[in-house]
């Protein structure tokens, strides 16, 4: 896991400091982008996942989700195709569809729900990176069903969508979806009926696919300056953990001997297996070398405590842990 100045930027979308090195940055800072990090690897292996057989191979149409998901993962997986693509795209939106938009609204008698639309377009328009693409291509999606399918709805279902998908809750819903691939188009693809609409979105990208210069963009640009070295971030991420476990151990009132609760973390990460989570929780427990997969699980799983708004759920793990007994 490699990460550079440019790639936390402009793919991760994280704010640095100026001038000031990766290894002095401070250890909030460091977790935070190590957390972006693991969402981000995580939509990358589930795209890689979903488009497998389209993976290496070249798509210049759209004739199904696998053809949108290879554009889309070939796109963020490259971080200069992804600033000047993620640019254009949302240009195109705002210059086109989004004037259609308005007009709509104007014309229904909806016109003072067009600041409420313009603070949605705004946040969109000042972020970075690769969940500001997703977030793009979600609401330049739904706005072009909007223009195209539901010109001729009521005011009031028009007032429907608007609320429903033009407001930080709807914002905020879109980014809780970007856990994987599939969660993203099972969200997307109800909304929009299909992928015909994200053809005329995805244009630009289609178009670079046809060109012998974009073939030699295909792999990410090599990262090799002020990298965060891989061991740094398995110590992080185990520290992280070993501080939910070792939390409260010296109180009188803790319970002692408490075993792992598996079915609270499958609830939490319903594709991990009981058998990868008991290991990987009993290395860290136990301070023992953590391999390979046990940190792919402890990933997952802060992945899934990240991303998910089920705070009952969180409770009630972290209180597992905090009386789990640590030998």
């Amino acid at each position: 896991m490699n990460l550079t100045r440019e790639h936390i930027i402009f793919t991760l979308g994280i704010d640095l400091p100026l001038n000031e090195s990766l290894d002095n940055l401070s250890e909030d800072l460091k977790k935070h982008i190590i957390s972006e990090q693991m969402i981000y690897e995580n939509f990358i292996d589930s795209i890689k996942k979903y488009a497998s057989e389209k993976w290496n191979k070249a798509v210049t149409t759209i004739t199904g989700w696998k053809d949108a998901a290879f554009l889309i993962g070939k796109t963020i997986d490259n971080p200069e195709l992804l600033t000047s693509l993620s640019h254009q795209i949302w240009k195109n939106f705002k210059r086109n569809t989004y004037t259609k938009f308005k007009s709509l609204l104007e014309k229904t008698g909806l016109k003072d729900y067009i600041p409420i639309v313009n603070k949605v377009i705004d946040k969109i328009t000042a972020l970075t990176g690769w969940q500001k693409f997703l977030a793009a291509i979600s609401v330049a999606s739904i706005t072009t069903y909007i223009v195209t399918k539901l010109s001729s709805l009521s005011v009031e279902g028009l007032k429907k969508w608007i609320i429903a998908y033009f407001s930080d809750e709807a914002l905020n819903n879109i980014f809780s979806k970007l856990t994987d691939f599939s969660t993203y188009v099972g969200w997307l693809q109800p909304i929009i009926k299909g992928t015909e609409i994200l053809f005329d979105i995805l244009e630009p990208i289609i178009e670079k696919f046809k060109t012998k210069a974009f073939s030699l963009k295909l792999n990410p640009i090599p990262q090799t300056e002020n990298n965060m070295k891989k061991e740094l971030l398995k110590k992080i991420i185990k520290e992280e953990i070993q501080n939910i476990l070792n939390q409260k151990l010296n109180e009188a009132t803790q319970l002692q001997g408490a075993t792992l609760n598996i079915e609270l973390l499958k609830k939490l990460a319903p594709n991990i297996t009981p058998a990868n989570i008991q290991s990987a929780i009993t290395a860290v427990k136990t301070n023992t070398a953590l391999t390979p997969a046990h940190n792919k699980t402890l990933a997952d799983l802060m992945v899934s405590m990240i991303k998910t708004s089920d705070d009952a759920l969180l409770s009630k793990i972290f209180q597992n842990l905090k009386q789990m007994e640590v030998k």
